[in-house]
């Protein structure tokens, strides 16, 4: 078990250190708040937004805590994400409290509050 965990860790770090085009196209603050702190969605899980534009996901929902990952951008205050390169490119308004929340809501209205927490120095 330790050895496949060290694996995905390794996957995981590899992943987030390839290169990739800039993927701010604005809203240079939330693409700082986002590439230097991750968000943690209490009791779920949390995302990592790499300034590559890889993301990684951790989510804890289950007895079996999965890593995912896919990729991200901004679009003016919106941040984009896709899990496949042959997948649509979903868009979510971002909303930051001021203090450490932020909440994530796509066309539907459907909502994600999470908080943000900063990073350890890489």
């Amino acid at each position: 078990m330790t050895g496949s965990r060290n694996l995905m860790h390794a996957v995981a770090v590899l992943a987030l250190l390839t290169p990739g085009a800039a993927w701010a196209e604005g809203a240079p603050d939330l693409f700082a708040i986002l590439t230097t702190h991750d968000v943690i969605y209490d009791g779920i899980g949390w995302e990592r937004h790499a300034a590559n534009g890889r993301l990684m996901v951790q989510m804890d929902e289950d007895m079996r805590s999965r890593l995912s990952f896919g990729e991200w951008w901004l679009r003016g205050d919106a941040r984009c994400l896709r899990w496949h390169r042959a997948m649509e490119w979903e868009c979510y308004g971002v909303t930051l409290d001021g203090a450490d929340g932020i909440t994530f809501t796509d066309d539907y209205g459907n909502v994600s509050s999470g908080r943000l927490m900063v990073r350890d120095a890489e």
